[in-house]
């Protein structure tokens, strides 16, 4: 939950992460049982463009579950 020490932890990580990028990708195809669209981001932290990103960058989504930031549902 976002009113958590966790939820801070999760907050601060996506900031610092992103503080870095160059390029970010945002991908959406799909709402979730609220109607909420789930979206999937990647980003890099040199400039080589979406493709490169989506490819190579970091999948900023894995990370927060890997890291215990978010859960897999």
């Amino acid at each position: 939950p976002r009113q958590t020490p966790e939820g801070a932890r999760g907050r601060r990580f996506v900031r610092e992460q992103l503080a870095t990028a160059r390029t970010i990708f945002v991908s959406t195809r799909k709402y979730d049982i609220h109607r909420r669209y789930v979206a999937h981001l990647f980003y890099a932290i040199n400039n080589r463009g979406i493709e490169h990103t989506f490819a190579k960058g970091r999948y900023l989504n894995q990370e927060l579950v890997t890291k215990g930031f978010a859960r897999v549902v």
